[in-house]
Order: structure tokens, then C-alpha cells, then sequence
């Protein structure tokens, strides 16, 4: 199995799920993409003479800068409604059982300098790493998304779509 993980964000980005923005980014946006091989192998040779491509996968890994109880309930895959009450609003935590995809978009500068719009047609969480709430500090939630092609879309096209312009 081979990984590439490419910086697709350097720094602060916008992130919209859904089309709703739910904050800004920490530490740029990642596109990891697996290839699980298979090595060729042949009688008398030393070496594989070539490989096979078994499976490819990809996956978007930040962090959001903005626990709010609205990006809370997107993370975290939760179904549940917030509640408003006179003074508080409260996120109930349960279990859902549906799988749900997302649309996923991120504005930022690429590396090079330009400005970046990276949008995946459909995403699901995947893992949510450890949500830190500390005095005077931050609070992030770190977010990875396993992507799924959109068999809508034409091939060669179905998982999104990176664009640079000019700043």
C-alpha cells in the first residue's frame, strides 16, 4: 500500500459543509489518496517486474477552529436538533444510525500563493479526533472525511474539483 498526502490549504481557510459555512480551518486541509497494490511477480526474477492497482481511496483531514455547538453536531454525525431554550441550547449526544454524506467546501490560499476553492461532491465522516476544551485556548475539532465518487458526475470527474485564480 502506498499513501500521498498533498497540502491542499496552507494556513486559515473557510470550510462549508453542505453549502453552510460552519467556521474556519487550523493547519491547512490535507487530501490523503491510498492505492493498495498488488506486485507482479514472474519465475526466475529477483525483483517484481511491475504492479496492479487493487484500490484507491481518498480522504480530507483538518481541524475546525470553531467548536461551535452547530459544527459540534455536523462532526460529530449527530441527527439530533438543537435545542433552544429561554437562556441555553443544548446538543443531545446519541447514536445515528444512517450513514450521511456531505458536500464539502474549502476556501484558502494554495501554496503557491493563489487563492483555492477545493470541493468534494460527497463525503463522509470518518474519524473525529479528540475534541480539547481548555482555558484561554482554541478550541478545535480535528475532522477526517472518507470521499466517495458521485456517479452523477462524468467519469474522470466524480469526487470534485481544485481551482486556483489570482489573488
Amino acid at each position: 500500500m502506498s499513501v500521498t498526502a498533498t497540502q491542499v490549504l496552507v494556513g486559515i481557510g473557510d470550510f462549508k459543509v453542505d453549502g453552510t459555512s460552519v467556521g474556519s480551518t487550523r493547519g491547512g486541509v490535507v487530501i490523503i489518496k491510498n492505492v493498495d497494490i498488488f506486485e507482479k511477480e514472474v519465475d526466475q526474477a529477483f525483483t517484481p517486474v511491475g504492479q496492479h492497482k487493487l484500490r484507491e481511496q481518498y480522504q480530507v483531514r483538518t481541524e475546525i477552529a470553531e467548536a461551535t455547538l452547530e459544527n459540534l453536531k455536523i462532526a460529530w454525525d449527530i441527527a439530533n436538533n438543537i435545542e433552544t431554550g429561554a437562556s441555553t441550547r443544548t446538543l443531545s449526544l446519541g447514536i445515528n444510525e444512517d450513514m450521511v454524506y456531505h458536500e464539502l467546501e474549502f476556501h484558502g490560499e494554495a501554496p503557491n500563493g493563489y487563492d483555492r476553492k477545493f470541493v468534494v461532491y460527497r463525503a463522509a465522516i470518518a474519524e473525529i479526533g479528540e475534541t480539547r476544551l481548555a482555558k484561554d485556548d482554541i478550541t478545535v475539532i480535528p475532522v477526517t472525511f472518507n470521499i466517495y465518487p458521485d456517479t452523477t458526475k462524468p467519469a474522470g470527474k466524480q469526487l470534485g474539483y481544485i481551482v486556483d485564480t489570482t489573488a
